[in-house]
Parts: structure tokens; sequence; C-alpha cells
């Protein structure tokens, strides 16, 4: 965020209550995120350990994407963010990283951006 930006966010009423339940959310969140870092001077396809073995690599064109398919009465969050994903596949973008369970099925995906 530049400063500018912030000065205005403190200006308005609801810019400082979102500043301040942002705030809040991060100093006293119980969440608990999992990272995934990848080492760029190893090989293209890594391993890392996880609770399940799972391969992380560039999604190929052979891939089941099934994971992205529109199911009936699934909760609208996720209805949403399979949506989003299946617009960006769409889209004139990077080839986005996959993780490959051991059966071979993409079990989670992610565009990865860089500035």
């Amino acid at each position: 965020m530049r400063i500018g930006e912030g000065i205005d966010l403190l200006r308005t009423p609801l810019g400082r209550r979102w500043l301040w339940r942002t705030l809040r959310q991060r100093t006293y969140s119980r969440r608990t995120a999992i990272g995934l870092l990848r080492d760029l001077e190893g090989p293209t396809y890594t391993t890392f350990r996880s609770p399940i073995t799972t391969t992380v690599r560039l999604l190929q064109p052979d891939d089941d994407l099934s994971l992205l398919d529109d199911v009936p009465d699934l909760d609208p969050r996720m209805a949403s963010l399979r949506q989003d994903q299946r617009w960006l596949m769409s889209g004139d973008l990077p080839t986005p990283w996959v993780a490959i369970d051991p059966e071979g099925q993409v079990c989670f995906m992610t565009f990865l951006f860089t500035p």
C-alpha cells in the first residue's frame, strides 16, 4: 500500500474500520497457514514432505482437472473458487503449478505471478 492510499484510508470511517479489523485479525489470528517453497536451484520436479506424498510441478496437457468441475450442491465459496480457477485457466496466463497425489491426480493448483 502506498502512503497516499494509507492516508486516504484513514480519512474515511469505512477505511478506518477496515484498517482496524485487518490489524486486529493479523495480530490475534488463530489461523494456520501452510506455505510452499520451491528451491530454484533444485530440479524442476520437487517432492516435499507433507501429510500425504505429493509432487509439485507445472501443469501438463494430459493432467486431469476434474477438481475444477462444477458440482451441484457444493458450498457457494468452493463453487466460486472453482469458477475463478476455470476463468484463470481460460486466460492468457503462465502455466499454473499443481500438486499431484500418489495416484497421479491433481489435488491443488495455483498460479505464480512475478512482479
